[in-house]
């Protein structure tokens, strides 16, 4: 548990190729490079429907984050990638797809995704995009006085069927204004939520703390807040949103960040009161968007922006106040400047896309890759009947397509092998372009080592056809109040599943005995959040500052999104904590749960950041 949850407590989100305008000096940290489908033309002089938008949304897959959706502006569509942004295909049927304002995607079936659509409806794919449709609840209900013109989508953190849509043009029977529409049925049937009169049209809605506390942004008439599924609105601020689009993140510290019309904006109550915060442009900002260490921000305007070449700006996620430059990189091309319409960011890879309108779509890794390694040197042979994983230098960390299967290390003249979690494969805590260490393949017939089902500090490696599933590095973030909650992240299995022997975590210091006990469990998804219990341990004692393991039985199924929990006792909330990694797979209970607790079902879950350093081993 955060500091921020304790605050939450307390007051109980071959065409034309664009130019950089600057290039980064050799000192200045690394740059983003270009990833635009070669298909989509970005000159906005070129004619076509729509070309002056260019890209806008990009929205990425939350269990499989290389695979990424986007919409390419102009007559072209929409666009999927399933590797990081080298190759693209076009999908869905572009003369109803073109001009999607959000995409998104079920956390607990990739194939299940949301769009709404400018100038159209509210569209589901049951494909993964290859083709959707407009349910037919949706159809009648806006042709009764409201508008199939679509422009915000938010979808509930805890229950994908629960959704939140927005509109472009104001509804008919509404005279100027647009109001909300709700489904808590995956869009089979919608709830009207009758607007204020002034909103006026092309509104962003979010979730905030809870299912039926929602943040509506417009465009002329301030942020709007509801604390009882629309039955009642207040104001609580005149800031108003940009054109196109906008979003909202919510940091590690609870704290809410927001662009908006001329500058940033900040809530340190849930989004009762705003701020404005860093640098004033007469441009705008459409989000600030988190990778759970620092926020990113960019001036931009629709289409164009008006004041030429700016680059990214940044802010720990523990300031939010101070901005400074992340590098010299501005982003310009014949025709004119622009920034971020929209961001995504994969966790696993340490990587971040950005949708930059005119300017197209653009890649930047943070640090080192995943723990995949690919040996380049031969496979260190061994005498013994088992399997050995030795961290070493020489191996090149790659990138998966599947952010949750295990890390392998592929040898030339061996199998591959599965290393456990433990001290293989740790990132150092600054951003570097690779992997400071991973495991070397062993050449041994039974090659896979596992840790054993034992409180040691270091899971020890044994024969067996075993895998894992969680995030097997040493996260370079240290959590704090994990004692007396459960915590967790969510993961997928791989299509094989299995059935979970052990299960391991890694902690940083640990409090004196009787305070240093810990418990691992197994919860189902629930719509995007821990739901039944599956499994869990029994208690064990902690080891500072290294992996722990416990004995845990429990038969997954493949293809399934899982979480695995973490309770430890403590007398103090900076002891018995997990490192965890930068990304937004995290939850945690609303309420303390008393060490050894395990309830039937998670109860109210409070989302946050991860993943964290949680591992699970199967056979």
């Amino acid at each position: 548990m955060t500091v921020g949850r304790l605050r939450a407590l307390l007051i109980c989100l071959a065409f034309l190729v664009p130019r950089w305008a600057a290039t980064p000096a050799a000192a200045d940290p690394p740059a983003w490079v270009p990833v635009t489908p070669p298909q989509i033309n970005l000159d906005p002089n070129a004619g076509c429907n729509r070309c002056y938008y260019g890209t806008t949304t990009i929205d990425a897959d939350p269990s499989n984050p290389t695979t990424l959706y986007l919409d390419g502006g102009g007559n072209f569509g929409l666009f999927k990638t399933t590797d990081g942004g080298q190759t693209w295909a076009q999908i869905g049927d572009p003369s109803r797809m073109a001009g999607a304002t959000r995409i998104a995607v079920d956390p607990s079936n990739g194939q299940h995704l949301y769009a709404t659509v400018f100038g159209d409806a509210f569209f589901i794919s049951q494909d993964g995009g290859a083709t959707w449709a407009v349910p037919a609840g949706f159809a009648s209900t806006v042709a009764n006085g409201l508008a199939n013109d679509t422009y915000g989508l938010a979808v509930d953190p805890a229950n994908f069927s629960h959704v939140l849509v927005t509109f472009h043009s104001p509804w008919s029977r509404y005279g100027n204004d647009a109001g909300v529409l709700e489904s808590t049925d995956a869009g089979a049937s919608w709830r009207v939520i009758s607007p204020v009169s002034g909103w006026g049209a092309g509104h962003n809605v979010f979730f905030l703390d809870s299912p039926g506390t929602w943040l509506l942004e417009t465009q002329g008439d301030g942020f709007w807040r509801t604390a009882n599924s629309g039955a009642s609105w207040a104001k609580v601020t005149s800031d108003t949103m940009m054109h196109g689009a906008g979003d909202v993140y919510r940091a590690r510290t609870g704290v809410l960040y927001s662009g908006g019309s001329n500058t940033l904006l900040r809530s340190a109550d849930d989004g009762q009161t705003w701020q404005e915060i860093g640098p004033r442009t007469q441009d705008g900002y459409y989000g600030v968007w988190g990778d759970g260490t620092t926020l990113w921000a960019q001036r931009a305007n629709t289409g164009l922006d008006t004041t030429g070449a700016t680059p990214f700006l940044t802010s720990p996620e523990t300031d939010g106040l101070s901005w400074t430059a992340y590098n010299a990189q501005g982003f310009c091309a014949s025709y004119g400047c622009d920034g971020a319409y929209r961001m995504a960011y994969d966790p696993v890879r340490a990587t971040w896309y950005a949708s930059l309108w005119n300017l197209g779509v653009w890649k930047f890794q943070l640090g080192a890759a995943p723990p995949t390694a690919t040996a380049t040197s031969s496979p260190t042979a061994t005498s013994t009947p088992t399997a050995s994983a030795t961290p070493t230098s020489t191996a090149t960390a790659t990138a998966t397509g599947k952010p949750t299967d295990t890390p392998t290390a592929t040898a030339t003249s061996a199998p591959t092998d599965t290393p456990t979690p433990g001290p293989t494969a740790t990132p150092t805590s600054a951003p570097t372009a690779t992997n400071t260490a991973a495991p070397t393949a062993t050449a041994t017939a039974t090659p896979t080592p596992a840790p054993t089902a034992t409180s040691t500090a270091t899971p020890t490696a044994t024969v067996g056809a075993t895998r894992t599933l969680g995030n097997p590095v040493v996260g370079p973030n240290l959590d704090d109040g994990d004692r007396q909650y459960l915590n967790g992240s969510r993961f997928v299995t791989d299509s094989h599943g299995g059935t979970v022997v052990s299960m391991s975590v890694y902690v940083g210091p640990v409090g004196s005995a009787p305070n240093n006990q810990y418990a691992l469990g197994i919860y189902a998804d629930r719509g995007g959040a821990p739901g039944a219990l599956v499994a869990h341990s029994s208690a064990g004692t902690l080891a500072p500052n290294a992996w722990n393991t416990l004995p845990v039985a429990a038969t997954l199924t493949p293809n399934t999104a899982y979480w695995l929990v973490y309770n430890a006792n403590g007398a103090s909330a900076t002891l018995n904590n997990m490192h965890y990694s930068s990304g937004s797979n995290g939850a945690y209970t609303g309420s303390s749960v008393p060490f050894g607790t395990w309830p039937a079902t998670f109860g109210n879950a409070m989302t946050e950041g991860g993943p964290y350093s949680l591992v699970a081993t199967l056979q």
